[in-house]
C-alpha cells in the first residue's frame, strides 16, 4: 500500500463523531438488559435491585440521552454507535 495506514472506517466514524457515551456501566447494563426485552420487575430480580431502583436508572438513561421512552432510548443508543 505504499507505505500508507489503512483504518476501519467504523474507527474513524468513533474517532471524530465527538460524542461519548453518557451512561454509567450499571446504565448501559439496564439498557441492555432492557432492550433485551426484559421488564422492570425482571431487571430488578436479575440484578438483585429493587423495582424502583430499576425505574429511576430509566428515569437517568431516557434524560441523559435526551428521549421520551425506552425504544427511543435504545433506538438513539445503537444509532450512536454504544452498543457493544
Amino acid at each position: 500500500m505504499a507505505g500508507r495506514r489503512i483504518y476501519a472506517s467504523e474507527l474513524v466514524d468513533e474517532a471524530y463523531s465527538g460524542e461519548e457515551n453518557p451512561l454509567t456501566e450499571r446504565e448501559k447494563e439496564v439498557l441492555g438488559l432492557i432492550a433485551d426485552g426484559k421488564n422492570t420487575k425482571e431487571i430488578a430480580s436479575q440484578l438483585f435491585i429493587t423495582t424502583g431502583t430499576v425505574r429511576n436508572y430509566i428515569s437517568v438513561i431516557l434524560d441523559k440521552l435526551g428521549v421520551s421512552n425506552r425504544i427511543e432510548a435504545i433506538t438513539r443508543f445503537k444509532e450512536k454507535g454504544w452498543f457493544k
